[in-house]
This record gives C-alpha cells, sequence and structure tokens, in this order.
C-alpha cells in the first residue's frame, strides 16, 4: 500500500513537472521596437527609437476605433466642415472617449503597451489586434 502510494505521489510530480516545464512562462518579456512614440498610447512615454521589454503588448486601429464613435459618425452623416469648431469640439470629444476606452481595455486585460499598428515591432511576432474591443468600451 505504501508503495503504491508513493508510486502516486511520484507520478503526479512527473506529471505536474511536464506539464510545468511545457506551459508558457506567463511573464515571458519580449522585446518591443517602438518606431513611432507619438502613436503609443499606453503607456504614453515610450519614445521613438527605443527598444522596451514588455509582456502583453498590443496593438490597434485607431482610424477604426474613432469612425465608431458616434461623434465621428455625425461629422460624416452631417458633412461637417474640417476646421470648423463644431468639427473640432466633436473631435476633442471621440478622442477623449478613445482614450477611456484604452484604459478600460488596459485595465480590463492586462496589457502593458498599446499602440497603433505599425508605430511598433516584436522580431517574429504579430502582436495582438484589440481594435474590436477597445470599440466595444466607447462611451
Amino acid at each position: 500500500m505504501r508503495m503504491r502510494h508513493l508510486l502516486g505521489i511520484a507520478t503526479a510530480a512527473l506529471v505536474a513537472g511536464l506539464v510545468m516545464g511545457y506551459a508558457p512562462a506567463q511573464d515571458t518579456k519580449v522585446k518591443v521596437s517602438i518606431t513611432n512614440g507619438l502613436r503609443v498610447y499606453h503607456p504614453s512615454t515610450a519614445k521613438t527609437g527605443s527598444t522596451v521589454l514588455k509582456v502583453k503588448p498590443a496593438v490597434l486601429s485607431t482610424r477604426r476605433a474613432l469612425a465608431a464613435t458616434n461623434e465621428y459618425k455625425k461629422i460624416k452623416t452631417e458633412n461637417i466642415k474640417e476646421g470648423s469648431a463644431e468639427r473640432r469640439l466633436l473631435e476633442v470629444a471621440a478622442s477623449r472617449k478613445l482614450r477611456g476606452a484604452i484604459s478600460r481595455v488596459v485595465s480590463l486585460s492586462g496589457y502593458d503597451l498599446v499602440a497603433e499598428t505599425g508605430a511598433v515591432t516584436v522580431a517574429g511576432k504579430k502582436l495582438p489586434d484589440i481594435t474590436t474591443e477597445v470599440i466595444k468600451n466607447l462611451q
């Protein structure tokens, strides 16, 4: 009986070790190259030309996200003139909504870097696109 118990414990430990050995590390950092620091939305301190280590970077299309706001829909449907005060107010409101949505997605999903598609690169890796998540969080 004791031998069977020890064999069971050893087998469980071996299986656990194999599973743990093959599981990807949750905190593995990747080297992210910043090609356009102005298009990095979180954190906002990224500098063009720098390289940072991040655990969970992501990208989004701000053009698609902004187009999904009621403000940009109004600009388009009412053909509000470029440079007008009304258009500028709507653009500012849409930008605020976008920043809030990005912050919510970062908080909920744990992304440690969010940038415009093409503003950052990771060698040999395609970053997740969170545009749909951001659009769902626009308020």
